[in-house]
């Protein structure tokens, strides 16, 4: 009877050990968290987590050196800083005359340039910017000087010249564009700064009158001019010197006052004019 229960207890013990490995068996594996998997997301070094733009690349609204200006007002900019827009080189011919195409005015694209620093950039040449890339001959200009107001200018020889009483000398071009020269001997000034000091258009009420811009100075030739533009029936640009005490006014102007001066064909040929300009006493 003992013998008995002591197998009875035994097949009890290996049953009871076969349960245990079967359920060890029939458990699958929990999977492993691999070493060098991190469990939280780091931006790399060359991928930041801002969006923020690199220091060397800000964003701009104007137009940069070079840059054109499209003539439609979705992509319009104006030229940034120190610039100045200019018909672009290649819309002229080589009398530095508007070609056809760039008359059309979804073409008249401009450019923006450094005209007027000395340098004749990429952007420029003879026409566009006559007082920083000179033209390498005169052929088709002639030469006028006057005795009396001691100066000397070449003009395009298409031009017309007249000269009145009051002193005025006046050179018209084909296309609606003329170059007045005058020179004051009446009063006499200190310099440039003394006239400006005098100036009518200092006055608000006359400067909104006559649509005078406050200009700039600009040295042509060695000669130091103060430069601005007004627009009021007719419309122009005025360059004033002062020389021996004298008020010596050169001004681009038309009596059409629709386009900007710088669509004018003759206004490019005025700029080179005025770059030959010189004193001769």
């Amino acid at each position: 009877m003992q013998k008995t229960l002591i197998i009875v207890l035994a097949v009890i013990v290996v049953a009871l050990v076969g349960v245990v490995v079967f359920q060890k068996l029939d458990q699958p594996e929990a999977t492993p968290i691999v070493v060098n998997q991190p469990i939280v997301s780091e931006p790399t070094v060359n991928q930041p987590a801002t969006n923020e733009p690199a220091n060397n690349q800000p964003s701009t609204n104007c137009a940069k050196e070079g840059e054109e200006q499209i003539a439609t007002a979705a992509l319009y900019k104006s030229c940034c800083s120190g610039l100045t827009s200019v018909s672009k080189a290649s819309d002229y011919d080589t009398n530095c005359n508007l070609t056809p195409d760039a008359k059309i005015a979804n073409r008249l694209n401009s450019v923006c340039t450094a005209c007027g620093n000395g340098v004749c950039g990429t952007s420029e040449n003879q026409c566009n910017c006559p007082t920083d890339c000179k033209a390498s001959e005169t052929g088709g200009l002639k030469t006028y000087t006057n005795q009396q107001y001691s100066f000397e200018v070449k003009y395009p020889k298409e031009w017309t010249v007249e000269e009145y009483e009051t002193g005025l000398i006046t050179f018209s071009a084909p296309d609606q564009g003329q170059a007045w020269i005058s020179r004051d001997k009446d009063k006499k000034y200190q310099d440039i700064n003394d006239y400006l000091s005098q100036w009518e258009y200092k006055d608000p009420n006359q400067a909104a009158l006559w649509n005078v811009n406050q200009g700039n100075f600009v040295k042509i030739n060695g000669i130091n001019f103060y430069k601005y533009t007004w627009a009021h029936q007719a419309q122009g640009e005025t360059y004033l010197t002062i020389e021996n005490g004298d008020l010596v006014n050169i001004t681009f102007r038309s009596d059409d006052a629709t386009r900007p001066l710088n669509n004018f064909t003759s206004y490019p040929k005025f700029l080179g004019m005025l770059s030959t300009f010189k004193f001769t006493k």
